[in-house]
């Protein structure tokens, strides 16, 4: 079931948001919140597109390009092509740059 819910993740981006807005729009009420309010309209649907672009790297086609080269300098720093990248803390769902 998890990779089925993966495969749906990564290829059909617009259900993805659907749905995960859905479940924030129910988070947003369980906490009080109106989500209906000028203030938080639109964001069960930002918050979704934002899960969605952070955990992009489970989708093998969206992964970062990574190179490795050989150390033969004894060099101690890394090089990141792009960078930036984004991920999140399995344990508390917190997302970290």
């Amino acid at each position: 079931m998890v990779e089925d819910k993966r495969t749906r993740f990564c290829k059909d981006k617009d259900e993805y948001v659907k749905e995960v807005s859905s479940i924030i729009r129910n988070l947003l009420i369980s906490v009080g919140e109106d989500p209906d309010r000028d203030g938080l309209k639109d964001t069960p649907k930002r918050v979704a597109k934002m899960y969605r672009e952070t955990l992009k790297g489970y989708c093998e086609e969206e992964r970062p390009k990574i190179t490795v080269f050989d150390n033969n300098e004894d060099y101690n720093e890394m090089i990141m092509d792009e960078g930036y990248f984004y991920s999140q803390c399995e344990h508390h769902m917190v997302a970290f740059f």
